[in-house]
């Protein structure tokens, strides 16, 4: 148990282990079994991700009755709304002033950076929840989100992204796949070049051939250093996640 909740998985000191004298062969942290097998007492189970399975939580309900609430990762404005309001109904507290002040600052910072952002054609690919999120807040800033790919299939996934894009740009032109591999996302970006891609390392390789600026976000990132430091999740998350996509804009415009 973690103050009054239990958090699984729970990687936060696994991930990004420190070198120590005494360095353990397993890293220290994590969730403990004692607390896993706790869950079972939980009021509730938050469970992150809208669009694939969520089989702790779904087991938690069937088998032990607890209820279960389901939020989608919270990327961008929208997403963390859910999230914190999400927390606010099972706790029974307000929203902390911190993150009040976060959510304004992402605001000020979303009003800021629109002349820059607003139009861009953009291709985001990678894990369905994760791609899900992102393109909930390039609609927030206005981007227009081209080519929108999961490697995964899954029904929920494209209904999802039609959903909110019908919702707030309905005369885009998306092109929506999933289950496919980087084969046919490289003949799709070559094919609508787009102005920007935003995913992981592996799309490096289109990024250089067809002079496309990659934002590299989620895992794997095997070409730079940082990736388990980059944050995406939270307010403070996406301010630091449009400031990269509005500087690599910037910096390829100077570059051109």
């Amino acid at each position: 148990m973690i103050g009054q909740y239990i958090l699984l998985p729970d990687i936060s000191d696994t991930f990004d282990a420190p070198i120590r004298d005494d360095f353990p062969k397993i890293a220290l942290g994590g969730t403990s079994i004692s607390d896993i097998a706790d869950m079972v007492n939980s009021n509730v189970s938050l469970g992150l991700g809208s669009i694939m399975d969520n089989p702790p939580v779904d087991y938690l309900a069937k088998t032990r009755g607890v209820p279960e609430v389901t939020v989608p990762l919270p990327i961008g404005l929208k997403h963390t709304d859910q999230f914190f309001d999400a927390l606010s109904q099972i706790s029974g507290c307000h929203v902390p002033d911190k993150y009040l002040n976060e959510r304004g600052r992402l605001i000020d910072a979303m009003v800021d950076v629109h002349k820059y952002l607003y139009g861009v054609r953009v291709a985001v690919y990678g894990d369905p929840e994760k791609v899900v999120g992102m393109v909930s807040l390039m609609l927030e800033v206005g981007m227009h989100p081209v080519i929108v790919v999961s490697g995964s299939k899954s029904p929920d996934f494209r209904r999802t992204v039609e959903s909110m894009i019908r919702e707030t740009w309905p005369d885009c032109d998306t092109t929506i796949l999933d289950g496919v591999d980087f084969d046919t996302f490289n003949d799709t970006v070559r094919s609508i070049r787009p102005d920007l891609l935003v995913g992981d390392s592996n799309g490096k390789y289109i990024s250089k051939a067809e002079g496309i600026p990659l934002v590299r976000i989620g895992l794997p990132i095997h070409d730079r250093v940082g990736a388990q430091r980059l944050l995406m999740l939270g307010y403070r998350g996406a301010m630091e996640l449009i400031d990269r996509i509005t500087n690599t804009i910037l910096e390829h415009g100077d570059a051109s």
